[in-house]
């Protein structure tokens, strides 16, 4: 009888752990299931800007967290950014600077944890 209920036990579990994983592998990290839909910036010409800005960024780890952190950045008025999850930051092309007040709050509020922030 305790064989019966452990193997029940177990196979409940299994189903719990398959669950998650499949989670995950249909939508990322962050279990983001559907396709996030990609803000395009207005121009992505990066000649066109005067700015360029550097934004380190923790907690992003698949196509999904990166689509998000470009949508913010890209649905600002004359930005454009391009994120690159081996190097943890997202660089932004602006026509004026952004303030790292600003570049904070937008990366907190979405989630990930903001490190630093830098101008060339």
């Amino acid at each position: 009888m305790i064989d019966v209920m452990v193997i029940i036990l177990l196979v409940v579990v299994v189903m719990f752990a398959l669950s998650g994983a499949k989670k995950r592998l249909k939508g990322g990290c962050c279990g983001g299931g559907s396709k996030v839909k990609k803000i395009k910036s207005a121009d992505s010409n990066k000649s066109h800007y005067t700015y360029k800005s550097t934004v380190y960024i923790d907690g992003m780890t698949c196509e999904h967290c990166k689509a998000r952190v470009e949508n913010v950045f890209n649905s600002l008025p004359d930005c454009y950014a391009e994120v690159n999850l081996k190097k943890k930051c997202a660089e932004l092309w602006t026509n004026e600077r952004l303030s790292e007040e600003k570049v904070s709050e937008l990366v907190e509020k979405n989630g990930y944890t903001f490190v630093g922030y830098s101008n060339e």
